[in-house]
């Protein structure tokens, strides 16, 4: 049957439908707002929102972002409005073209297609050092930019505010009971949320999935990045330590890195920003912990009772030195 050709997140998305009807929903959403027709789907992919990627019939090829109802539209808007900022200017990212705009119920984003550049692998020092600085040119290019839509519709893992633990990004994750065995993790994700509670006001705009499986890399610089809707509004120091806990997925290797991979992202950071404080070493030490933390109890929501975390996860490192990332200083 055409429904079981359909993904997971496609179900999420769309419901109980196949890819004919998926495909004519695009069809339509495509001639309303571009004013092409769609020659044929070029890929397939998303996790938390169903992504396409679509060649027109007069030759143009974009990425069709589709949101899970109810879409936030502020949020949305606001991120739209950084990323083309960036686009503009040149860094590296696609140009929104349209959207956030709803067709039958269902709000996408469409934007220009970015392939440039290879996967890379961020267990290498060049790549490291490319994703730190990248960061911290888009922190530079979006200073000045509206935060209060970004603060209400940041993504769960930089939702520190309400921690722990905040709504998971994706229903599938269960948080509503933490394990005996695991309620340290629990201690674990509220000191670091403290810490970050009284970092200061959000200032700063940046990618909150700054990770290498959202990026692509040629001549050992960025090339392209991608899921510009998982933008935060935080402190600057905040904002390098979520990425300094998370580069390494998506990439080649361990998605968890080593506190010694986390000091010298951030390291690298602070050769085109300024070295941190003191303080901003804490805060920014306590944002690593807390986006490995939220990861942590991701993974143990499919754990089974008397099980040992994977090798390699946010959940075994922890299990292993609780407040190794916590006391980092450098």
């Amino acid at each position: 049957m055409d429904e079981e050709r359909t993904s997971g997140i496609e179900r999420a998305v769309f419901g109980a439908v196949g890819r004919v009807d998926i495909d004519a929903w695009l069809g339509r959403h495509l001639g309303a707002r571009l004013g092409g027709d769609l020659a044929h789907i070029l890929f397939r992919s998303g996790r938390i929102a169903a992504v396409y990627g679509a060649a027109l019939s007069d030759g143009r090829q974009v990425a069709v972002k589709v949101h899970r109802r109810v879409a936030d539209l502020a949020y949305l808007n606001a991120a739209a409005a950084c990323q083309r900022r960036l686009a503009q200017v040149g860094y590296p990212c696609p140009e929104p073209l349209d959207g956030p705009a709803t067709t039958d119920g269902l709000t996408a984003v469409i934007e220009t297609l970015c392939s440039d550049g290879e996967p890379g692998n961020s267990h290498e020092p060049s790549i490291r050092r490319a994703m730190a600085h990248a960061l911290f040119e888009q922190l530079e290019l979006l200073r000045g930019a509206a935060v209060d839509g970004l603060v209400a519709g940041a993504p769960a893992w930089a939702r520190y505010d309400r921690g722990p633990w905040p709504q998971p990004h994706d229903p599938i994750f269960d948080f509503t009971t933490t394990p005996p065995a695991f309620t340290w993790l629990d201690d674990l994700a509220r000191r670091a949320a403290g810490v970050l509670n009284h970092a200061g006001p959000a200032d700063c705009v940046a990618h909150a999935d700054w990770t290498c499986g959202n990026l692509r890399f040629q001549d050992g610089q960025v090339s392209c990045s991608y899921d510009w809707d998982s933008l935060a509004a935080a402190p600057e120091a905040v904002l390098a330590g979520l990425a300094a806990g998370s580069f390494t997925e998506g990439g080649t290797g361990a998605d968890t890195p080593t506190t010694e991979e986390v000091t010298g992202f951030l390291r690298d950071y602070e050769q085109v920003r300024s070295p941190f404080s003191e303080a901003e070493q804490r805060i920014a030490a306590a944002a690593v912990t807390w986006v490995l933390a939220y990861n942590a109890r991701c993974q143990l929501s499919f754990l089974p009772p008397g099980g040992r975390p994977a090798r390699g996860s946010s959940l075994e490192a922890l299990t292993t030195h609780p407040d190794a990332y916590l006391n980092l200083r450098w």
